[in-house]
């Protein structure tokens, strides 16, 4: 896997929304982490980098899906 790619099997897997079955559009460090095959460390690092962007005012570490694939370099 090249550096900074999104992690296909975690992409393939990525939760729908319960509600209506929509693709997921935002996930916590975890689930970042585990999309970009990184620690959870890694991602709290590259946030405090500005290398990656959260969702401004949530209390809680958000990070868009569109963010995630930025920062990987892929397009969706």
């Amino acid at each position: 896997m090249k550096p900074h790619e999104i992690n296909s099997d975690a992409a393939a897997e990525t939760p729908k929304s319960a509600a209506n079955g929509a693709p997921k559009l935002l996930f916590d460090v975890r689930e970042s982490a585990a999309r970009l095959s990184v620690s959870v460390v890694s991602v709290r690092k590259l946030i405090r980098q500005r290398r990656l962007h959260r969702v401004p005012d949530f209390r809680k570490i958000l990070i868009s899906d569109s963010e995630l694939c930025r920062f990987a370099g892929t397009a969706e």
